[in-house]
């Protein structure tokens, strides 16, 4: 979850960067009017909203397809992924390593976590 917020931020921080008028300027605005301004607000809203808006759209996503996962019991153990020792354990119960390197996988495992 720490990576997503992350990636998250950074990707803000990508489109914020963006966020300049990119339309051509508008017609001239007579006087008393604020055509020409109001023409550069909108270039600034649609290139700084916009982007935002399909960011939070994305990420609500992401958000509500784990909520749903993790409410029907889902996890990633349960979708075939497993930790280190998991898959050592099962290398070893399936004989496809013998003790001495199922135990020197452990020690190797036991230094990375500390």
């Amino acid at each position: 979850m720490k990576a997503l917020v992350k990636i998250s931020a950074l990707v803000l921080l990508l489109l914020m960067t963006g966020c300049v008028p990119v339309l051509p300027p508008g017609p001239p605005s007579p006087p008393g009017r604020m055509g020409t301004d109001l023409w550069h607000l909108l270039s600034a809203l649609m290139t700084c909203v916009f982007p935002l808006f399909t960011l939070a759209l994305l990420v609500t996503a992401v958000v509500v397809i784990v909520y749903l996962l993790r409410r029907q019991g889902l996890s990633l153990a349960t979708l075939g992924f497993h930790s280190p020792r998991e898959v050592a354990h099962l290398r070893y119960a399936q004989g496809e390593i013998d003790e001495e390197e199922y135990r020197r996988i452990l020690e190797g495992i036991a230094e990375r976590e500390s």
